[in-house]
């Protein structure tokens, strides 16, 4: 497994020159690559284009991880079109700036200061670091400020040996609820989602009034990448945080396998309206499933998946399917009443069970509480798990 962290750094002339250095190599090896094709009808290799491509301006680590993520795209297009994606196109376009890469052998950690060779007779790049040496580091070079990524390789956990099994049924209003009666409220990723589509709608209207490239145009085009860089980076900090507190809280209460509920092919099924349909098209399901599942399996949790089919709508006594459409579920044929989120996330763990050979019994005594709620703050501390009251609770929900 691997863990990368992440550093801010100021974009220096020599940053920049390097990135232009990239770029020239990577658009150099798209020319070539697609000119063969075409000229040709042959594809060449990574590891011929690896003989081919050289620059004395770089270490040979990082032209060739120049090249490894050109073909790492090539073969994630080959996958995509395989699979059926119709808007997926291969890379056929150069670059005037590139990741700047270097592999772990060529790195030089000596006195909390990490060496970035530039090839032979170059200034090499320095850095002062106060973690181990990582095993892949990437630069990325903004306009002011460039972004480090350094990769670490982990040893694997050893898996939990007891514990219960949880699961999670994602949504858009509660982002997450845990079969064991809690969730985590969304409402705030939302507010931000409609604030970014109305500041675009505004920004729109505003440049539509003017010639496409003039200087006002230009200064309303900086305006809104500054502000949507800005709202993009609020919500994949709202989104890191609240997964990062599900996933400890699930691990100081002693589970050892998570179900997440899944979603694919929700946005295909159903027109649900044009505003609904775009809450369902930018609703990050398959990214907060990613970060739960790396952060599970990085606490030794096994973590599976179930198909949601029916499962907010089927009532545990009876059986009978009640469409609803409010937050609670009440059974049309024998009363029963619940949360609909926790009536999912229930079923899913009932479904995954049930395929497992186990049975889960569903002792209902009357209708029941809808799931204790959190909400995640800017700037809290997550990574100890979500309070609930003083002290952190098994949560078991009685009645069910």
């Amino acid at each position: 497994m691997y863990i990368v962290k992440k550093k801010k750094l100021k974009t220096t002339p020599q940053l920049k020159h390097l990135a232009e250095e990239c770029g020239r190599v990577y658009s150099k090896m798209v020319k070539t690559f697609w000119r063969l094709k075409k000229t040709k009808d042959m594809y060449l290799s990574k590891g011929a284009m690896q003989k081919l491509i050289k620059r004395s301006t770089l270490h040979s680590q990082t032209v060739q991880a120049c090249i490894d993520s050109f073909y790492f795209m090539l073969k994630a297009y080959g996958r995509a079109k395989k699979a059926g994606y119709s808007h997926a196109r291969p890379p056929t376009r150069g670059r005037k700036n590139f990741l700047i890469q270097w592999k772990g052998q060529c790195l030089k950690l000596a006195d909390g200061v990490l060496t970035l060779p530039n090839g032979r007779g170059n200034e090499p790049l320095s850095l002062p670091w106060a973690y181990e040496k990582p095993c892949l580091l990437t630069i990325k070079v903004g306009s002011t400020t460039s972004t480090i990524h350094a990769c670490y390789k982990t040893a694997a956990l050893e898996p939990i040996a007891e514990g219960r099994t949880v699961a999670l049924d994602l949504g858009q209003i509660h982002l997450a609820t845990a079969s064991d009666g809690w969730s985590v409220n969304g409402k705030k990723l939302r507010a931000l989602r409609r604030y970014q589509n109305r500041y675009k709608g505004k920004l729109a209207a505003l440049q539509s009034k003017k010639n496409k490239g003039s200087k006002a145009w230009r200064r309303l085009q900086h305006t809104k990448r500054k502000v949507l860089t800005k709202l993009d980076n609020q919500i994949s900090d709202f989104t890191h945080k609240a997964t990062t507190g599900i996933v400890s809280t699930l691990h100081k209460t002693g589970v050892k396998t998570l179900v997440i509920g899944e979603l694919s092919g929700i946005r295909e099924n159903s027109n649900q309206g044009k505003v609904r349909n775009q809450e369902n098209h930018q609703w990050n399901f398959h990214q907060v499933t990613w970060q739960l599942t790396y952060k599970a399996k990085s606490k030794g949790m096994e973590v599976a998946k179930e198909k949601e089919h029916y499962t907010s709508s089927t009532c545990p006594c009876c059986g009978e399917r009640t469409k609803t459409k409010t937050r609670n579920f009440v059974c049309s044929k024998c009363g029963f009443s619940i949360h609909r989120d926790l009536l999912g996330a229930k079923n899913i763990l009932k479904k995954y069970l049930g395929n497992k050979g186990e049975i889960l019994d569903f002792p209902v005594v009357g209708g029941m509480a809808p799931p204790r709620g959190v909400r995640v703050k800017p700037h809290s501390p997550v990574a100890s798990g979500f309070a609930f009251g003083n002290k952190l609770k098994s949560l078991e929900t009685p009645g069910f």
